[in-house]
């Protein structure tokens, strides 16, 4: 009794693990329902560090011989409870020998212990799995129930390559089949169809056979787990091939049941399902687009997500307007903005205010997920399925209006790319690039797009509609600002280098070197350039070209109107502030590319100043020489690995230095000449004398060094102290003096955010809105080199994405760790290994007898052998024939040379 209520105490969490040796003794006992208490007890508290566990062995072995069943069936589940290695070697023999017992449910508890056997001692399988394959033919159908669930267990424990799973377990192909056919039970059946799952990819001859039964069992089945598991058998087995058009109708036709359930596991199997038939079978799944389009309005976000991967499937020139409006509605939804006719999406989408989605993160990882499935279907194949570009650029638009930032260099680069393959829909792209860079608001919520989208107005400054508003809004909002205050340091290396000279080359080359490499379609992007990495970098870089680019195309028409004289004097001035304000910035990048142009446009300013007041003509360096920099090539797209398809110059020297290597202290107080001289920027050469310098010269030279580092542009000063010696030039406060344009408030700098607020009701796209017409265009293709494939596999290199944030996956709670994984149950197998590791053995033993037999002998002619002195009682002395005592003599034994010591007793290495 003591014991019972010790057990219902620890099933509350109080430890009896001090009471195991009073749990052994009952046990122990005679009475079988004192043995069951004990057995419970040991069952729930006993672990692998008991230190009474060893003390259970002979015990379990003289319950599990008991003539009472009612023993042995307690004591073969307490002995999968508490089975440690050491138990599962003693014991293994005994559980066996219960397979073959006259009762079925101590048969079945055998073969469920021998289980937890296996994974405690594996090398008892081999020699225990034929006895368990004769299980399957047993009488009983627990005991073939319990059979099939063992089997299946271990075919996952042992699971390794598809050749190691079809020589141990196709053996067991015609049981399994004729259980398959004949039994009733459907957990067994679920069983078997899996085993049956594992076994079909690597057989193929288990196709014809297996189909018919499986789909009489889809048929007559009324049992939803029993259908799916069909079904996947099917799927997951490889069953499933093109030409498979009645099979695959089958499923698809099955599988709008689960659907239609209200049960969300039943819809979560159902759409895992059409996920893998989807990519050989389209077109029966496109069939079921309207139960799965209703899937996406579950409030689940896991259904919703696995309606997100089925899309790409469904999607075709007639429903991807349905579908993306269908997608955009969730989103505006999930923001609190009703389209017309979306309200039952937003009673769908959760039923919760939109303060509390706004605030849910998975939410927004959801709507993220939104957002690369409309971008993915509709740059499928190089757009080749969207009816009209003028209803994706509005899309696009409204994305940015809804996403995140972090998804914000996804739609950038499908602006940029329309705008480049596109050439009917630049004016539209530069118009919509205009508005969102007029929205202060907006590029603030999402500043990743920002760089696409200034390159976009940059690139096509023609055709910008009021180039002197846009340039102002660039020159006083300053994007990137924070951006070029920290420098971007993790990019100084290698792919900051490559963005200079990519992103450079468009303002030397007039745009087709600059961005070639990384404008591909269909979401192909260059290295440092559209990566989500790399995405809120470059901002600045690119403004910088940008308002050079849309100060030439506005400065340099030909005929300049009357007072137009004056603002171009006024709007070079403020492009000089701007580009000074980079000029010293800690960023290589910003510092060169504001450093060249600001030379450039003071060289400007002062042909400006030398014409003559309210002069129509403009000088030829605004007219000639800066446009020809910009407008020289027509800019692109480039076909992925092509750059890297061109030969490189047999006189390319990459390992000589452009600049010898000198050595400059920036150190401002105290420092130390180690070296003889010192190589300044310039060249100059500094020799150092041996003597020590006293405090007045190394005074005098600290301010020379200052004095040539303060006119230096490439010299970064680094502050000490409370010292913010840039401070100044990184202010984010517009240039006093610079009108600010509101344009619907765009001057204006919030502190928040919302999404979706700037979003009009009549820019809102309707699910009752007629799709609109497919029109004709002309899509530029990547440019390839001639006589080359696309894709060269010898020279494709692989490159790492940016993978979505993930857990791992934690090990499940109830996971019994086994060593059965590399387990080869294969007795010819195992039978050769045993041989070969007896000859290893045996040539390991002959060979340190042959070392042992030649051994040299020692050099002397004779070994003299002592023993160690014993002491030893005197002995008797006899009696002669005078009456005298004679002890007796010990003689010295000696060993001549001439008889050489036997082989097989080797002379002990210590001698006494």
């Amino acid at each position: 009794m003591a014991i019972m209520k010790l057990t219902y105490l620890e099933m509350y969490g109080n430890d009896m693990s001090w009471a195991s040796f009073h749990v052994l003794e009952v046990m122990s006992s005679a009475k079988f329902q004192q043995k069951r208490v004990g057995y419970l007890a040991a069952a729930q508290s006993f672990r692998a560090n008991t230190d009474v566990l060893m003390l259970t062995t002979n015990l379990l072995k003289k319950d599990l011989g008991s003539a009472n069943p009612l023993e042995v069936s307690t004591s073969l589940s307490a002995a999968a409870s508490i089975v440690t290695p050491s138990l599962a070697h003693d014991l293994s023999p005994d559980i066996l020998k219960m397979l073959n017992h006259s009762r079925p449910y101590i048969r079945k508890k055998a073969v469920l212990a021998m289980y937890k056997v296996f994974l405690q001692y594996p090398e008892a399988l081999p020699g225990a799995f034929p006895r368990l394959k004769d299980k399957l033919e047993d009488a009983d159908p627990s005991v073939v129930s319990a059979t099939v669930n063992v089997i299946c267990e271990l075919a996952k424990q042992t699971s390794g390559t598809g050749s190691e799973i079809t020589k141990t377990y196709l053996s067991l192909a015609p049981q399994l089949y004729e259980l398959l056919t004949t039994s009733k039970n459907n957990w067994m059946l679920i069983k078997i169809l899996k085993l049956f799952s594992a076994l079909a990819p690597t057989e193929p001859r288990l196709k014809p056979k297996l189909l018919p039964p499986i789909i009489q069992l889809m048929r007559t089945t009324t049992a939803m787990s029993l259908l799916y598991e069909c079904i996947n058998c099917i799927v997951s087995g490889d069953m499933l091939d093109e030409d498979d058009y009645e099979v695959a109708e089958l499923c698809v036709s099955k599988l709008r049941t689960f659907l239609e359930e209200h049960d969300q596991n039943l819809k979560y199997v159902g759409l895992l399902a059409l996920g893998k038939i989807v990519v050989k079978h389209p077109q029966f799944v496109i069939n079921l687009q309207d139960v799965i389009l209703e899937c996406a309005d579950d409030k689940d976000l896991t259904i919703r997500d696995c309606v997100l991967d089925l899309i790409p499937g469904i999607v075709t020139e007639n429903n991807i307007y349905h579908i993306v409006n269908k997608l955009m509605d969730q989103l505006r939804a999930s923001r609190g903005i009703l389209s017309p006719g979306s309200a039952g999406v937003a009673a769908g989408a959760g039923g919760t205010s939109a303060e509390d989605n706004k605030n849910n993160s998975a939410l927004d990882n959801h709507n993220s997920r939104i957002i690369e499935s409309i971008i993915s279907v509709c740059s499928k194949d190089t757009y080749s399925l969207v009816p009209d570009f003028e209803w994706y650029t509005t899309i696009l638009v409204e994305l940015v209006q809804l996403g995140t930032d972090n998804v914000g260099w996804r739609i950038g680069d499908q602006l940029r790319n329309i705008a480049i393959r596109v050439k009917s829909m630049r004016g539209v792209i530069v118009e919509a690039s205009v508005r969102l860079l007029m929205n202060y608001q907006l590029m603030t919520h999402m500043p990743s797009v920002v760089k696409f989208v200034v390159w976009i107005v940059g690139e096509y400054a023609s055709l910008v509609p009021n180039v002197h508003e846009l340039l102002t809004q660039l020159i006083t909002s300053r994007y990137g600002d924070e951006e070029a205050e920290l420098g971007y340091m993790a990019n100084s290396g290698i792919s900051g280098t490559f963005g200079m000279f990519t992103t450079f080359g468009s303002a030397v080359s007039g745009g087709a070197g600059g961005n070639t490499s990384s404008s591909h379609g269909n979401g192909r992007h260059g290295p440092g350039s559209n990566s989500p990495s790399n995405a809120q970098f470059g901002t600045v870089e690119a403004s910088i070209q940008a308002v050079v680019k849309l100060y030439s195309n506005w400065a340099g028409q030909a005929n300049w109107p009357s007072g137009f004289h004056f603002q171009v004097l006024e709007a070079t001035n403020q492009l000089i502030t701007y580009l000074e304000h980079y000029s010293t910035a800690i960023s290589y990048e910003v510092q060169e590319r504001a450093v060249g142009f600001l030379e450039l446009v003071k060289v400007a300013k002062e042909a400006i100043e030398q014409l003559p007041d309210n002069s129509e003509t403009p000088p030829l360096l605004l007219t000639l020489a800066i446009p020809s920099m910009f407008n020289g090539y027509e800019l692109n797209p480039v076909a992925q690995n092509s750059q890297r398809k061109i030969p490189l110059p047999e006189d390319l020297d990459l390992d000589t230095e452009i600049y010898p290597a000198y050595a400059l202290s920036d150190i401002e107080d105290d420092y130390e000449i180690e070296d003889e001289a010192s190589t300044l920027v310039d060249g100059t050469t500094i020799l150092i004398e041996d003597t020590p310098l006293t405090e007045q010269d190394l005074e005098r030279k600290r301010l020379e060094r200052l004095e040539r580092q303060r006119d230096d542009p490439f010299y970064i000063p680094i502050s000490s102290g409370n010292q913010t010696p840039l401070e100044n030039s990184r202010s984010n406060t517009p240039t006093p003096g610079i009108a600010i344009a509101n344009a619907g408030g765009s001057g204006s700098q919030p502190s928040s955010y919302t999404p979706g607020s700037h979003i009009s009701s009549a820019s809102q796209p309707s699910k009752f809105m007629p799709p609109p017409r497919r029109t004709k265009v002309e899509i530029i293709q990547d440019e390839k080199i001639d006589g080359v494939d696309d894709v060269d596999e010898t020279t494709t290199t692989t490159v790492k994405t940016k993978s979505k944030t993930s857990k791992s996956r934690s090990k499940p709670l109830f996971k019994i760790e086994s060593r059965l994984t590399k387990l080869d149950l294969n007795p010819e197998t195992s039978t050769t290994t045993d041989q070969a590791a007896t000859l290893e053995v045996q040539k390991l033993r002959q060979q340190l007898l042959n070392e042992s037999s030649s051994k040299p002998a020692a050099s002397s002619d004779e070994i003299l052998v002592t023993h160690k002195k014993i002491k030893k009682k005197k002995p008797k002395s006899t009696t002669g024939e005078a009456g005298e005592a004679t002890p007796k003599k010990k003689k010295k034994k000696k060993v001549t040379s001439s008889e050489p010591p036997a082989a097989a007793e080797p002379a002990p290495e210590t001698m006494y």
